[in-house]
């Protein structure tokens, strides 16, 4: 394998991965599908902001708007 890696990145059909964060590697697309599916919160600290405006301006993925909920007023 060490021979095939080699040849794959010495012709350029392979490139290094480099200034990547490494604080987001345990962020999955799996896992953030399911989250926008099913509604749990915290999905949007996942991915990047335009990402986000465009998933919820367009309904992709499942997503759904959570219901408004209506503040009584006391007194």
């Amino acid at each position: 394998m060490a021979d095939l890696y080699a040849h794959l990145l010495e012709n350029h059909y392979i490139a290094p991965i480099v200034g990547y964060d490494s604080a987001i590697m345990d962020i999955f697309s799996r896992d953030v599908l399911s989250k926008i599916q099913t509604g749990t919160p915290g999905w949007e600290h996942m991915l990047p902001e335009k990402a986000v405006a465009v998933i919820k301006e367009r309904h992709l993925f499942g997503y759904k708007e959570a219901p408004a909920t209506k503040l009584q007023a006391v007194g």
